[in-house]
C-alpha cells in the first residue's frame, strides 16, 4: 500500500530513519484524503531536501527555536501552495508529519518518539532498536514485568502499540484518567473498574 504513494527515498526515509509506520500513514492518507496521495508523496520529497541552518543546543537554546521556525516557514510555504486550507483533512495529516519531521531534526527518532502526539491520530512510530547510548539490558533480572495503560479494543485485539512502562500507577492513568475527556472514553466502563 505505502509503495502506491511514497518514492522508494520516501519510504526509506520515513521508516528507517525517522520510524513511522509506513501502512499506518498510508492507510491514513488512503482513508481521508485518498485524492491527494500525489501531494503527499512530493510533500515527503520536499522534506528530504530540508536541512535545519544551526546547530541544535541544549533545551532552550536559540537556535533550536530558530532551526523550527525556519522548518515552519519552508513546509508551511509547500502546503499552503495546494490550497487544501487548515481545516481539511489534508491540513491535519500535513501537520502531523510537520510535527514528527521537526522533532526528528532536533533529536533523530527518540525526539520523533518522545513528543508525538497521542490524543489524535498520529503517525504510528516503531522503534525497532536501541535508541540510547546506555544499554542497561545486562542489569535486569531474568524476568520483569511491565504494564501498559490500554483502551478495551487493544487489549482484545492483542495488538499492543508502545510505549510500556514498569509502574503500573502510570499504566493505570493512562488507561483511566489521561484520555477521560477524550470523546470515545467509555465513561461507565471507568466507573465500574474503579469501584
Amino acid at each position: 500500500m505505502n509503495q502506491e504513494i511514497f518514492s522508494e527515498d520516501g519510504r526509506l526515509f520515513l521508516s528507517k530513519k525517522m520510524g513511522i509506520c509506513l501502512n499506518d500513514l498510508s492507510q491514513k492518507i488512503l482513508s481521508d484524503a485518498p485524492s491527494n496521495t500525489d501531494f503527499f508523496k512530493q510533500l515527503v520529497d520536499f522534506i528530504l531536501t530540508l536541512n535545519p541552518p544551526y546547530q541544535y543546543g541544549e533545551l532552550g537554546h536559540i537556535n533550536n527555536r530558530k532551526n523550527h521556525q525556519y522548518l515552519d516557514k519552508e513546509l508551511y510555504n509547500f502546503f499552503n501552495k495546494f490550497n487544501f486550507g487548515n481545516d481539511s483533512l489534508e491540513h491535519f495529516i500535513f501537520d502531523n508529519i510537520r510535527h514528527a519531521f521537526i522533532n526528528y531534526c532536533k533529536g533523530g527518532i527518540l525526539e520523533v518518539y518522545k513528543y508525538r502526539e497521542a490524543e489524535v491520530w498520529y503517525p504510528k512510530i516503531i522503534i525497532q532498536s536501541n535508541i540510547e547510548d546506555k544499554i542497561d539490558i545486562d542489569k535486569l533480572d531474568q524476568e520483569i514485568t511491565i504494564y501498559r495503560g490500554t483502551s478495551d479494543i487493544e487489549y482484545n485485539s492483542s495488538k499492543f502499540s508502545q510505549p510500556w512502562t514498569l509502574d503500573k500507577d502510570i499504566a493505570r492513568d493512562f488507561a483511566f484518567i489521561h484520555y477521560a475527556t477524550q470523546p470515545k472514553y467509555n465513561q461507565s466502563y471507568f466507573k465500574s473498574k474503579n469501584k
